[in-house]
């Protein structure tokens, strides 16, 4: 689990707007409301109510800046190379030291805390985890249900969902007739699940034991998930130009604009702004390049 891929819309730009709106104004409602761990945590002295709230404020709006640059970042990691839980748990990590480092600072020098600069960053570094747990915890809950709710809403707006459908015996077609054809989609258990014109069809990316399928829809970039083998779907798709480029990816290559590469590695670009850039792995580097050299 810790070492698998993290969910995609975890770094998604709206998700993490969403995200960072609400810890910003639950913080400062947590904070100044319910005055958790008084006399532990800070030090207010002669302060005033309203100049805790003000130094408060600034101190969440710069813990929410230091997030948002943080997550930033962060998308730009995951599009080059995709981040797995392990990944996030360390980021998080450093996100929160460099918010209790700025935290910190600011009571030592806003709130002229006598204490030492050790004991007040140590501190928070036990609290502000506690702080940041329930939106994190809350933010993550809604948009798992969110992304479920969108996956179910789309499967029924496939082009054909059925169950219990045993899958026709089609002739398999020939790479010419490629653009035209229709693919029927079946589980392991041999049932037809989707069917859609193959020129609708942008890349395939496997996921344990299902293959996420992603197409267009409506003008819409649609997710099928399907209980299937990668193998069987490559078997399935490289008569109709599909080529596979990467031990999790098979992309249809009629789609694919370029071919970049940097210091992070090949990737393919697909020409949409809604999908990522696909990975090109070592093992498949060569065939995918013959494709550019000798198209097909």
């Amino acid at each position: 689990m810790i070492n698998k891929h993290i969910a995609d819309y975890l770094i998604d730009k709206n998700n993490i707007i969403f995200y960072l709106i609400f810890v910003f104004f639950f913080s400062i409602l947590f904070v100044n409301v319910f005055t958790p761990f008084q006399g532990a945590w800070y030090n207010s002295g002669n302060v005033t109510r309203y100049q805790l709230f003000m130094y408060t404020l600034f101190i969440v709006m710069g813990g929410s800046l230091i997030l948002a640059v943080s997550r930033t970042l962060m998308c730009i990691v995951h599009k080059r190379n995709r981040m797995t839980y392990l990944h996030l748990i360390f980021w998080c990590v450093m996100e929160l030291i460099l918010i209790a480092m700025l935290y910190a600072v600011g009571c030592r020098y806003g709130l002229h805390d006598t204490r030492s600069f050790s004991l007040v960053f140590g501190r928070a570094l036990m609290y502000i985890p506690t702080i940041l747990l329930i939106p994190t915890i809350i933010t993550v809950l809604y948009l798992g249900n969110r992304e479920r709710d969108r996956i179910i809403a789309q499967l029924k707006d496939a082009v054909v969902t059925t169950d219990n459908i045993p899958a026709p015996a089609d002739v398999t077609p020939t790479p010419t007739d490629a653009a035209s054809d229709i693919v029927n989609f079946t589980d392991e258990k041999g049932d037809l699940k989707l069917s859609v014109k193959s020129e609708n069809i942008y890349y395939l990316e496997a996921s344990d034991n299902y293959i996420n399928i992603f197409y267009r829809n409506k003008e819409e970039i649609t997710q099928f998930i399907l209980r299937s083998s990668m193998k069987k779907q490559e078997e399935l798709l490289s008569p109709r130009g599909f080529v596979r480029c990467h031990r999790s990816y098979l992309v249809n290559f009629s789609k694919v604009a370029l071919l970049r590469k940097d210091k992070y590695g090949p990737y393919l670009d697909l020409g949409e702004n809604s999908i990522k850039e696909i990975p090109v792995s070592k093992t498949y580097f060569e065939e995918v390049v013959k494709h550019f050299t000798f198209p097909k």
